[in-house]
């Protein structure tokens, strides 16, 4: 082969790679983000998912254990329910789901997510219109404002506090009550949480309240319920019940 025909061989070569290259349906794809059904990551092992609408077909969920925040959702159709019945009938392997919902969450969801699941756990702040696997100590008025707030932009982590501190009772005890069917009973009072009226200690004496004068700047809004779950995913990982990464 002459060296002229060695050329012309040479560029029949990038010729046609650059024709394969300019259809693959791969260029540009290098930098496409994640799939959104991956959720947020919140710690390592677990993700944050929210879910303002349920539309029909079922929503694609992430592949491992994950926070699916449903305070406030509402469905898109009756059909649309049928994403809570498959929740439910995969609920008995892995992965985890932790499920927050509010007094404010379609009856349909709360309704069709009642009941004891092994790999299904619902969290929500105490309130007389839902009665969930969890009940967390926070306010309404608190729970909401959180709620909004990741609804408005802010992130997961924003409504965290910078360490997330160690439960003041055993919460180790309450997961193996959930397991064995043993109702959770309601989580002690957060002192810290400025909206919880009945959060006050019953030993602290009126003399020692502050004067508007003297009060502190109010908290940074914090979303208690998704630290709750957190929690709670920790403690699993901690007795075994599942496997943490």
């Amino acid at each position: 082969m002459t060296l002229l025909q060695s050329k012309k061989s040479i560029t029949r070569g990038l010729c046609l790679l650059a024709g394969l290259l300019l259809c693959s349906p791969f260029i540009g794809q290098a930098s496409t983000p994640a799939d959104a059904s991956d959720g947020v990551p919140l710690i390592s092992g677990l993700v944050y998912k929210r879910l303002q609408t349920l539309h029909a077909p079922p929503a694609k969920l992430p592949t491992g254990a994950a926070v699916i925040d449903l305070r406030g959702t509402r469905i898109a159709s009756p059909e649309s329910v049928a994403n809570i019945g498959s929740w439910v009938k995969d609920s008995s392997h892995p992965p985890l789901r932790l499920v927050l919902i509010d007094s404010t969450t379609a009856a349909e969801i709360v309704q069709g997510l009642e009941g004891r699941h092994r790999y299904l756990i619902t969290l929500g702040a105490a309130s007389p219109a839902i009665s969930p696997d969890v009940t967390v100590a926070t306010s309404l008025r608190a729970d909401e404002q959180a709620r909004d707030a990741l609804d408005t932009g802010k992130s997961p982590q924003e409504l965290l506090p910078s360490k997330l501190d160690k439960r003041r009772y055993d919460e180790a005890a309450m997961v193996r009550d959930h397991a064995n069917g043993v109702p959770v009973p309601d989580s002690p009072p957060d002192l810290s949480d400025p909206e919880d009226k009945d959060a006050i200690a019953p030993w602290a004496p009126s003399a020692n309240k502050a004067s508007p004068s003297q009060s502190s700047p109010p908290a940074s809004l914090q979303d208690a319920v998704l630290q709750r779950a957190i929690h709670l995913y920790e403690a699993l990982v901690a007795l075994k019940r599942i496997r943490g990464t």
